[in-house]
């Protein structure tokens, strides 16, 4: 399904309207920060003329400053190099490469570094574990892993080396339930979970959300963030719909806001921003948090009194 966009997202105005609708989308749903994975890809003017990966990185520079001109409080945005984890070993290390030199020149947005695609169709962890080595360590990890529901695979067994190899946060790891030495090892590390309910049940994992592992997640206090994946393809627009399901179906029953709020906090918590910027952060997170609770109160408000003038 990717591929049928491939030629309109690589022309390079259309990039730039597309990036920018992200955003947009995202602010417009109330996310005032975001990090992204992404992959370069030649990018290719009305001339004819083909760009080299280091100018499309200028272009996500150039889109997400002149965003943050036009609305300030969006606090910006910190990108995670993403590869197919289909390709070939020397592709793999010649991106590698690449995100070395992206992270020299912008070390404190181009933070992190994973491997994509269908797991169950691509190389497992293990199979570039002599690349990764070469991985500077100020390059954290965000390694998909686990997005199964078969047990003992190399799917499920990159659980163990996305652990071994420090990772920062999980993509996934809907598997992980099923190995209790691991979810203890997350939960002792800190390492948390990009839990994506909605893509878990278009991709056939689940059926009922209310049988998803986020559920056990939450009733172990393993650290969570809730996360989309793909969701133009179904439509969805920013995070609101994940964090609905999450909390209707995932989240007990006894949990309310408090729960909501907790899984709001974490996105900050458990991402790579630093001990200012959380703190710019959390300031407009608790400014929003405040007029959201206002609108609650008032609506119930109006409600009451509709109720009592009838």
């Amino acid at each position: 399904m990717f591929s049928t966009v491939n030629d309109f997202i690589h022309y390079l105005p259309a990039y730039r309207v597309y990036l920018w609708q992200l955003l947009k989308e995202s602010y417009d749903d109330k996310i005032i920060y975001v990090e992204l994975r992404f992959t370069t890809f030649e990018l290719y003017d009305r001339l004819g003329q083909v760009y080299t990966d280091e100018h499309f990185l200028t272009v996500i520079l150039e889109v997400v400053s002149s965003f943050k001109n036009q609305y300030p409080d969006f606090l910006g945005v910190k990108l995670i190099y993403a590869i197919n984890r289909r390709l070939e070993t020397n592709e793999v290390r010649n991106r590698v490469e690449i995100l070395k030199k992206f992270h020299l020149a912008y070390p404190n947005i181009m933070i992190g570094f994973d491997l994509v695609g269908q797991e169950d169709k691509g190389k497992p962890l293990i199979d570039f574990i002599e690349i990764f080595k070469e991985v500077p360590d100020t390059i954290k990890f965000f390694f998909h892993a686990g997005e199964t529901n078969w047990y003992g695979t190399s799917t499920d067994l990159n659980l163990f080396d996305a652990i071994l190899l420090n990772t920062t946060r999980i993509g996934h790891g809907y598997a992980l339930m099923k190995h209790p030495t691991l979810w203890k090892a997350v939960k002792e590390r800190n390492i948390a979970v990009e839990v994506c309910p909605i893509s878990n049940q278009v991709l056939h994992l689940v059926w009922d959300l209310r049988n998803h592992p986020g559920a056990f997640y939450f009733s172990q206090n393993i650290p969570v963030v809730i996360c989309n994946d793909d969701p133009g393809f179904w439509g969805a627009k920013g995070l609101s719909y994940d964090y609905y399901y999450a909390i209707m179906s995932l989240a007990s029953n006894q949990g309310g806001l408090k729960t909501l709020k907790q899984l709001v906090w974490n996105s900050i918590s458990y991402s790579t921003l630093n001990k200012t910027e959380k703190e710019l952060a959390n300031g407009t997170l608790k400014r929003q948090w405040d007029l959201f609770l206002d609108g609650i109160l008032n609506e119930h408000l109006k409600e009451d009194k509709t109720k009592q003038e009838n």
